[in-house]
């Protein structure tokens, strides 16, 4: 018989095993903190983990475009080329290529 739901503190010791259930049976198992609903975890093949993302999409779009105008309206902005300047600096450090002018970190504009 499957297990359904599972608390916090029984998952820290059996995340593989309820891992292991939710793929044998297929269900969802819901993880509980303090006797009440808290997160799920559940089976996902590819076409199920491709429906998710593109569900999650808009949402994550809509977000970061109002992270985005409230960065915009606080003035927390960049000049372009200092971000291009930064993000080179940041390929030659991974690298290993040393920069023969290094540039500063991009400050904010304004």
């Amino acid at each position: 018989m499957a297990k359904h739901s599972v608390g916090i503190r029984e998952l820290s010791h059996s995340v593989s095993a309820v891992v292991s259930e939710v793929e044998r049976t297929g269900e969802p198992v819901v993880i509980t903190r303090h006797g009440h609903p808290a997160a799920a975890i559940f089976p996902v093949s590819g076409d199920r983990l491709q429906a998710l993302i593109l569900q999650l999409i808009p949402h994550l779009v809509r977000d970061g475009f109002a992270r985005a105008d409230e960065d915009l309206a606080a003035g927390r902005t960049y000049a372009l080329e200092d971000v291009l300047a930064e993000l080179d600096r940041l390929d030659s450090e991974e690298s290993g290529v040393a920069d023969e002018d290094p540039q500063q970190r991009a400050a904010p504009v304004g």
